[in-house]
């Protein structure tokens, strides 16, 4: 079992370690590299080794850099093509990283349409945050790595929380429900509290995309009495 284990960090480790490598590849303008050769020359035995321990932080942005330097050939830029819209089994689309495990940052809970980045964490794979997380201050910047919210959703579209204040009326339920139908959203929870003459509703709702956020928001916001809706 705890070979098992180790064998999955590793594969993990590698890459981020890949992920990182072409970062900084990219950054540099480096273009084709013999990494067998680099992890040789920093005495590695393979370049899976070397990659993990990039991964892990043993191998400095410095010292990365300069070995790109020595080794690399400047690359040729090539005329920008438009590839098409990419899935996600997460729903994430995490620069140089194919689907590796994501986790959801807990200290700031990402939901698109937010803006997001990813950090490469050691043993836990890659962790997503919101761009503005409160967090994001204390970590290494080497290891943060662009990511955008997948535009074909993942697989089954996101779970999202509303909140909905409005002056309670009747037949309220029934025109935020109307909003949900027409855009084809499944309302998975609803809990609505009446408070004197406001009624508090707080749904949790799924949606296909992130471009559907904001404009189901705003058509929540132009139901009768309601007076604001927020996440």
């Amino acid at each position: 079992m705890r070979t098992w284990f180790k064998q999955r960090d590793q594969g993990e480790l590698t890459q981020v370690g890949r992920a990182q490598f072409d970062k900084e590849r990219k950054r540099l303008g480096v273009g084709d590299v013999n990494l067998e050769k680099l992890a040789q020359e920093m005495k590695f035995k393979s370049a899976d080794e070397f990659l993990a321990a990039l991964g892990r932080g043993d191998v400095g942005p410095q010292i990365l850099a300069r070995a790109l330097r020595e080794q690399g050939a400047p690359v040729i830029p090539l005329p920008a093509r438009k590839s098409p819209p990419r899935k996600s089994v997460s729903g994430v689309l995490v620069e140089g990283l194919g689907d590796v495990p994501l986790v959801m940052a807990r200290c700031c809970k990402p939901e698109p349409p937010d803006a997001i980045v990813a950090y490469t964490t050691v043993g836990r794979g890659v962790t997503v945050h919101r761009r503005n997380c409160p967090s994001l201050s204390k970590f290494n910047p080497d290891r943060f790595l662009q990511a955008a919210w997948a535009e074909s959703g993942r697989e089954g579209g996101f779970t999202l929380d509303i909140r909905l204040r409005a002056f309670d009326r009747q037949g309220l339920l029934r025109d935020v429900s109307d909003v949900f139908t027409k855009e084809r959203v499944d309302v998975l929870r609803v809990n609505t509290e009446s408070v004197g003459e406001y009624a508090n509703m707080a749904l949790t709702v799924r949606v296909r995309e992130a471009a559907q956020v904001g404009r189901l928001i705003n058509r929540l916001g132009q139901v009768q009495s309601v007076i604001e809706v927020g996440r």
